[in-house]
C-alpha cells in the first residue's frame, strides 16, 4: 500500500477548491539523491559510514524540481520507497522543494498513480524502474521538457 505525505500547494493555481494541479513525480533515490557507489574505497566507506551520508543531491533534478516547483502550475512530488524513508532521508531533503512525498513498496504502485491520474508524469532515469512502470509517462529527465512542451499530458 503507497502512502502519501503532503507538505502544501498542491492545488491547482493555489486554489483551495479540491481540484489538484497536474503532477510531475521525480524518484528520490538513485536519481535527485545520488549515492558513491563507485570503487572499493566508496563502497568501504558506505559500509562504515553509511550511504545516505555521503549522498549528494544531483543539481540536474534539483533544478528541475525547483522550476517546475516555482514557475509552473505543477505540483512536484517525491517518490520515495517506504524502507528508505528515514530520519537521514528526512534531513537530505528538507531544503528541496515537493509538495508530497509518496511513498512507495513496488513499482506497480507508480504505475497504479498513473492509470488512476494522482500523478501525471514520473520522472525517473533508471531504465529498469521506468519498465517496471510501464508507461509513456514515465520518462527519464531528459525527456521531460520534451513531453511538457508538447503537451502531451
Amino acid at each position: 500500500m503507497s502512502l502519501t505525505i503532503l507538505r502544501g500547494r498542491n492545488m491547482k493555481d493555489g486554489d483551495l477548491s479540491n481540484v489538484q494541479g497536474r503532477v510531475i513525480a521525480f524518484r528520490c533515490e538513485d536519481c535527485l539523491i545520488k549515492y558513491k557507489t563507485e570503487g572499493v574505497m566508496n563502497k568501504v566507506l558506505n559500509v562504515v559510514i553509511g550511504k545516505l551520508r555521503r549522498a549528494e543531491i544531483n543539481p540536474d533534478y534539483y533544478k528541475a524540481m525547483e522550476y517546475f516547483y516555482l514557475n509552473t502550475e505543477y505540483v512536484v512530488d517525491l517518490v520515495i520507497l517506504r524502507e528508505n524513508y528515514t530520519q537521514e532521508m528526512k534531513s537530505i531533503i528538507a531544503d528541496i522543494p515537493y509538495s508530497r512525498i509518496i511513498l512507495i513498496d513496488k513499482e506497480s504502485q507508480v504505475s497504479q498513480r498513473l492509470l488512476i491520474g494522482d500523478i501525471t508524469i514520473y520522472v525517473d532515469d533508471d531504465d529498469y524502474r521506468r519498465s517496471l512502470v510501464n508507461s509513456p509517462y514515465a520518462v527519464s529527465l531528459n525527456e521531460l521538457s520534451n513531453v511538457v512542451k508538447r503537451g502531451k499530458v
